[in-house]
């Protein structure tokens, strides 16, 4: 017997857990694929972001995204988009 479980936003509720500051704030799960970064998972406070998608494309549609690497990937950061405030 084979069983598929989805469970929305578990990457982000992961990333809240380890860092509850992030809780209500619009967070993008980013990964890279070589020189490629891709969105893997975003907060419902990120409209218009979609697992999947490019994440320069996923910064035009979202203001000041908190966006910390998915785990297993490179060290964590954050930046901000539009001009928004960048916190290290």
């Amino acid at each position: 017997m084979l069983v598929c479980l989805l469970i929305d936003y578990l990457r982000v509720e992961a990333e809240i857990h380890r860092n509850p500051s992030l809780a209500g704030r619009p967070v993008v799960i980013v990964r890279s694929f070589g020189s490629q970064r891709v969105v893997m998972d975003a907060s419902v406070q990120a409209p218009g972001v979609e697992p999947g998608m490019p994440l320069a494309e996923a910064l035009d549609d979202c203001s000041s995204p908190v966006l910390p690497e998915a785990i297993g990937g490179a060290a964590p950061h954050r930046r901000a988009c539009k001009g928004g405030r960048t916190a290290a």
